[in-house]
Order: structure tokens, then sequence, then C-alpha cells
């Protein structure tokens, strides 16, 4: 019921942060500088998803405590990625 209850626009927000992640990581290993907008899209679908997740639906109560963590790695992870582009970018180390 939890998953049936999850609506279109946070279906979309996961999309975005998992095809932005993607796109954006092709774009630095080939060192464009279109990566760190990518980055920066896909963090903003994460923090979308996520805040469904954590804030207007009933995970917690139904998972348990113990599903935080990986939502909360990711979104660390996420955060990373656009540190780690910008400062790529300003060393010149991409587009």
């Amino acid at each position: 019921a939890l998953r049936e209850a999850i609506p279109a626009w946070a279906t979309g927000a996961y999309a975005i942060g998992v095809f932005g992640g993607a796109l954006g990581s092709i774009g630095l290993l080939v060192r464009k500088g279109w990566a760190t907008p990518l980055f920066t899209v896909s963090l903003l679908g994460i923090l979308a998803q996520m805040g469904h997740a954590f804030f207007l639906s009933d995970m917690i109560a139904v998972l348990g405590m113990g599903s935080v963590i990986l939502p909360l790695f990711i979104i660390a992870v996420a955060v990373y990625l656009v540190q780690f582009s910008r400062a790529a970018h300003d060393r010149g180390l991409i587009g």
C-alpha cells in the first residue's frame, strides 16, 4: 500500500534524480561543464522524492528508522557530487 500511494510527481522526481545523476557522471567523465548543472538538478529531484518519503508518507512508521539510512546516504552523495563538480570546474578540470 505504501508503494501504491506514491504520487506521479514523486516518481518523476525520482526519474530526474536518477537520470540527472547518470548523465552528470558521464559529463564528469568526459570533462564537460554541463555536469554541474545536471548534478544540481539531480540533487533537487532527490530532495523532492525523499521529502515525500520522509514527510508526506508513512515510510518510517511502516519500515522503521532503519529505512532512513540509505536515503540520507543518497542525499549526501548527491551533495558531494555537486560540490566535487564545482571544484573541478573552478580548477579548470572540466569545461
